[in-house]
């Protein structure tokens, strides 16, 4: 479900309208109307208001063509409603604003030619809305497979550093203290380095740890984590 999250996605939807709301004036002023710019805002305004509630009505519609016939029937019947319902709003307005000016009211006269090419803006600018929707959804998508991904890399890496330390077990334990313990006669410096890297192995490694510290562990850490089990479990071989 797609929704404008914040005020600043509402900030650039209304933006959005500016330039459209430009072009009506600048055809409104060539045809010398002195209320050019009201009635462009009143023009331009009831397609604005009914695009922000196309964008709650879709969210109870179709996401995907998946069944064609319902989801083309529905965009059909919602693009006829948008559309004659911003020329019918429109037309209202104006003849509001007339009443204020003339003391009369009385629907704006035109042509079947206007109000012909005024539902046709209409349609258009709905189509416009339904790509723009279902772009935002596609990316709205994409991030959150995107996160899921990030989320799965970080059970991975957990799992992976929980595998490596079950890998202490007493076996290892017994082997190393006895690879030490044999070390002692034969070079009790190289012996005291290796319970030195032992214990601050086992000191890491045994500690207990939260979710949140484990985010928080330094690669630095854990690449000397990796080195110390890995030269302690040549230690027997004598590669320390």
């Amino acid at each position: 479900m797609l929704r404008f999250r914040n005020s600043r996605a509402w900030f650039f939807f209304a933006a959005a309208w500016i330039p459209y709301a430009a072009s009506f004036y600048v055809i409104f002023r060539y045809q010398a109307n002195h209320f050019a710019f009201v009635e462009s805002i009143l023009n331009v305004l009831p397609a604005a208001v009914l695009g922000a509630l196309l964008f709650r009505v879709w969210n109870w519609g179709p996401e995907s063509p998946e069944r064609l016939l319902v989801f083309l029937t529905i965009h059909f019947v919602l693009c006829c409603g948008y559309a004659f319902s911003w020329v019918l709003i429109t037309q209202l307005l104006l003849a509001l604003l007339t009443g204020l000016v003339d003391h009369q009211w009385r629907l704006p006269g035109g042509s079947i030619y206007a109000f012909q090419w005024a539902l046709f803006a209409g349609v258009m600018t709905y189509l416009t809305l339904a790509g723009l929707r279902y772009m935002l959804v596609a990316q709205d998508r994409a991030e959150t497979e995107h996160q899921k991904r990030m989320e799965a890399e970080a059970l991975r890496a957990r799992a992976e550093l929980a595998a490596l330390r079950a890998q202490l077990n007493p076996h290892f334990l017994f082997n190393t203290l006895h690879s030490v313990a044999a070390l002692v006669s034969v070079d009790s410096k190289k012996a005291e380095s290796a319970l030195i890297e032992f214990a601050e192995m086992l000191r890491y490694a045994l500690a207990s740890h939260t979710p949140a510290d484990e985010d928080e562990v330094s690669l630095e850490q854990e690449i000397k984590f990796a080195d110390a089990y890995l030269a302690l479990e040549g230690l027997g071989s004598g590669s320390i």
